[in-house]
């Protein structure tokens, strides 16, 4: 059985479907907002609590050529972390509030409002105190 000749359709095949997605997917998602400051209200372990972000570096400051330092916190505890306002990337960490030791780490992603839909955050977070529940990853989201 020649093999050479299924890997090559099956490449050309995977080839197509990824190029039509890059195309069509494109128009289909919002572009990240240039700006994360504001108050989110977030969706964590089934609970909505509040992340207000107070502050976002400028393009000026030391280290911030493609992210940006964000500042504020979530509930009742600091938080610090980076916005990419290019790429939409956003991470940040969750601080206890008495100790400032981090327990738990949010990475997600962030579009802008539309004419239609709120700005809009999600992604994954990281429990690394048992204190806030079973050690482990799990979904977040939000909207502003």
């Amino acid at each position: 059985m020649n093999w050479n000749r299924y890997r090559t359709k099956s490449l050309g095949a995977c080839l197509g479907i990824l190029a039509s997605a890059m195309l069509f997917g494109s128009a289909a998602h919002a572009a990240p907002p240039a700006t994360v400051i504001g108050s989110w209200s977030i969706l964590v372990d089934r609970t909505y609590t509040t992340l207000d972000i107070t502050n976002q570096g400028g393009p000026g400051a030391p280290g911030s050529s493609m992210c940006r330092v964000i500042l504020g916190n979530i509930g009742n505890a600091d938080m610090n972390g980076i916005y990419c306002p290019s790429t939409g990337h956003i991470h940040f960490l969750h601080r206890n509030p008495n100790t400032k030791v981090v327990v738990r780490t949010f990475t997600g992603s962030v579009t802008a409002a539309t004419a239609t839909a709120p700005a809009h955050m999600s992604g994954t977070f990281h429990v690394l105190n048992i204190g806030l529940g079973d050690f482990g990853e799990y979904p977040f989201s939000g909207h502003k």
